[in-house]
């Protein structure tokens, strides 16, 4: 155990020194006048920290261990050492690498393209790190796995409503809004060069879409019990949110405020570079449902189970029975989402698109989403509801949005097609 907290510990720490010198180096650059470049020297001077993250995630997964007692076969031994490496190296990197392109160190555009690539490989490491690591001890974990920090029972699986706890579902939707926020933020520097231009747009999209997701969840999903228990909608942290309602509400009040308040922004393209970041916001909020046992599908052999990570497999394992891990599929469909709309369509496309147009499409992305998997979750049925939850309203809902994308997109491209026509001016991606 006290090797375990030290090396945690030790391993915060250093990480937290890693981000101040990255830090430190924009303010020496703000200050001074001075663009730092980043080539050699630069890179040898932060290749210690950064490489020493490996070195402590592998102390404390060793820490994890010991404290266990698990007896780790010899490929598991390897699996470890390797997760535990590309986990620490490549989460630091990432950080580290993104950090530098937000505050824009180094006009160059060869530095900017290595540290997009940096940033593109070390998010992979980081990726694979926790594929090796997860795979090396999945065996000799608990299951459940905990979901949150009880406040009277640590670190454990809780049971929603049953005490209060910090879950890991909360957390994981701050955390990724807060990912998708500094990403939408750091496009809009690359147009406008100036940092928190979206700031309170954010906050509100963020305000306004956890209570339009909690409505939708109560009044849409679960309207027979909260009709007759109206007070139970208040107690947000017993879970229950909805996406579908956090757009609704969400876009409902920020596209007016952009509109009628932030007449120095556009609102179309504001739509095409925040609404597909919300689906990386989307992809690390889902993990918050593997925590705690949601969004899963029907019954599904173990054989299936197998094209999945062991430790989503073992931890669907719920009542005897593997379930399919929906919370994962819908993961993998949001960050593919993101790529697919910011460049194959975002740049691939970018010709014939008119200002909106991705925005729209984030719409339809995410209906033809829940079109395809909501019909494979449990209590699924085109004749009501069977598990006491509204999945049919949401496959229907779901119908809709992709209508209303279409929509949005023909009226964009109509509208621009009219201006064009009366000799007015009109708004591309390439001259706004």
């Amino acid at each position: 155990m006290v090797l375990l907290i030290a090396a945690i510990v030790l391993g915060v720490f250093w990480f937290g020194l890693t981000i101040y010198h990255v830090l430190k180096l924009n303010k020496l650059s703000v200050i001074g006048g001075q663009i730092f470049e980043f080539n050699r020297d630069l890179l040898v001077k932060f290749l210690p920290f950064l490489c020493a993250q490996g070195l402590l995630t592998i102390a404390s997964s060793y820490g994890l261990v010991l404290n266990g007692g698990w007896q780790l076969k010899v490929y598991e031994h390897f699996l470890l050492i390797f997760g535990s490496y590309f986990f620490g190296t490549g989460f630091s990197f990432a950080v580290s690498s993104f950090l530098v392109r937000y505050f824009n160190i180094g006009s160059e555009e060869k530095e900017k393209r290595i540290l997009k690539i940096v940033l593109i490989i070390s998010s992979i490491v980081f990726v694979l790190g926790i594929y090796l690591l997860s795979t090396a001890v999945a065996d000799y974990l608990k299951y459940p796995l905990p979901n949150g920090i009880g406040f009277k029972s640590g670190i454990t699986y809780i049971e929603p409503g049953s005490e209060g706890a910090i879950l890991w579902y909360g957390l994981l939707i701050v955390s990724g809004t807060v990912i998708a926020y500094f990403i939408a933020d750091h496009i809009m520097y690359k147009k406008y060069h100036k940092h928190g231009l979206i700031e309170g747009i954010a906050i509100l999209a963020f305000l306004t879409g956890i209570v339009g997701a909690r409505l939708w969840s109560c009044l849409v999903l679960e309207f027979d019990y909260y009709s007759q228990n109206p007070l139970e909608i208040l107690k947000v942290w017993e879970g229950g949110l909805a996406v579908q309602g956090g757009i609704f509400l969400g876009a409902g009040v920020t596209i007016p405020y952009v509109i009628l308040k932030r007449k120095d922004l556009n609102v179309r393209y504001a739509m095409d570079v925040i609404l597909p970041c919300i689906m990386i916001a989307q992809a690390i909020g889902r993990w918050g449902n593997f925590f705690n046992q949601e969004v899963y599908g029907n019954v599904v052999s173990s054989d299936v189970m197998k094209i999945f990570p062991k430790v989503i497999a073992n931890n669907m394992l719920i009542n005897g029975q593997y379930r399919l891990p929906l919370f994962f599929i819908e993961s993998v469909i949001n960050v593919a989402g993101f790529f697919v709309l910011r460049y194959a369509i975002g740049r691939g496309l970018r010709k014939w698109l008119s200002l909106g147009d991705i925005g729209a499409s984030y719409i339809i992305w995410y209906g033809l989403t829940r079109v395809a998997l909501e019909p494979l979750r449990e209590g699924f049925s085109l004749n009501g509801h069977e598990s006491g939850y509204g999945y049919t309203q949401s496959w229907i809902i779901a119908f809709v949005m992709v209508g209303i994308g279409i929509l949005l997109i023909v009226a964009f491209h109509l509208y621009d097609f009219y201006r064009k026509k009366k000799g007015l001016p009109t708004k591309t991606l390439e001259t706004i």
